[in-house]
């Protein structure tokens, strides 16, 4: 017999084990108290409710000794398919979903593998490369740093670039692309753009540092660097631009050095940070930054 099934042969079964059964039938066939019969079809041929008066058991006499009764029965046809109901499943609120071993990017069906929801494992990715490049999101939430290359001093000193602080929101596995502005090696010259996207959308921009081309021993008074963060966009939560300092100070007289212009990662070779300078001269700076840093 198939699992869930029981002959009908009278038996005597709990109560217990067979409630939804035992509100049905209770104990019409018999049984009291934790137990109940159900039906004994032993020896019944089952019949229309409008037959068993014209059969008797004379009639459904085998060739040997055994008798039968009829049973009356009514009969059903099942004429109208069951609706079936699609349920999916979406994964908000920070966490991640897999089914068989395979994350989940959007929603997926319950009803075809094993699944696992958690919180997100805490991660982080830095690339200090220039070009251009993709990062695809590990959790709902990344936090985003985005930073330009400084500008290369000489008779002055370079500037450092603005690094643009942001949370993204965009599902898991999308893809974020991003161009890392080169560090420069020609002096007096300024730094290169860093910059995100997703789906063609700017999303944050760090412009390269400007280099202050002001006169020969005046103090700088120029603008600190800046970018950009598209907060009307729908992928970016929250942020903040952390402005770089403008440098410009003097040192194109032999005797003359200036210290180089801190970013937010640091000075003297850091992303961002602009060159300082000795003499009329100074070092390359390097690249920006881009970090990408979610689950935490």
């Amino acid at each position: 017999m198939p699992t869930g099934w029981l002959i009908c042969n009278g038996q005597s079964i709990a109560v217990a084990t067979y409630g939804d059964l035992y509100s049905v039938v209770g104990y019409q066939y018999g049984g009291s108290g934790s137990s109940f019969n159900i039906p004994n079809y032993t020896n019944t041929v089952h019949v229309g409710t409008a037959d068993p008066a014209s059969f008797t058991n004379s009639t459904l006499t085998s060739t040997g000794s055994a008798t039968y009764t009829t049973k009356g029965v009514v009969y059903f046809i099942k004429a109208e398919a069951d609706s079936v109901i699609s349920t999916t499943l979406s994964i908000q609120g920070g966490l991640t979903a897999t089914k068989g071993g395979v994350p989940q990017t959007s929603s997926f069906s319950l009803l075809d593998g094993a699944v696992e929801i958690g919180t997100v494992i805490p991660g982080v990715e830095v690339t200090t490369l220039s070009g251009t490049s993709t990062f695809t999101t590990k959790a709902t939430f990344t936090k985003v740093w985005v930073t330009g290359s400084g500008a290369k001093g000489g008779s002055r000193t370079g500037g450092a670039a603005a690094t643009v602080y942001g949370i993204l929101s965009a599902p898991i596995g999308t893809t974020v692309n991003y161009t890392i502005g080169a560090g420069i090696t020609t002096n007096n010259s300024p730094g290169n753009a860093t910059y995100i996207s997703i789906g063609g959308t700017e999303l944050a921009r760090s412009f390269g540092a400007a280099f202050v081309p002001a006169n020969i021993h005046t103090i700088p008074n120029t603008a600190a660097n800046t970018g950009t963060l598209s907060s009307s966009e729908g992928n970016v939560v929250a942020g903040h631009i952390i402005p770089g300092g403008s440098g410009g100070w003097d040192t194109s007289s032999g005797k003359e050095e200036a210290g180089s212009t801190a970013s937010f990662w640091g000075s003297d070779q850091a992303p961002g940070a602009g060159s300082g300078g000795h003499g009329g001269d100074s070092i390359p700076t390097v690249a920006g930054l881009v970090k990408f840093e979610w689950g935490s």
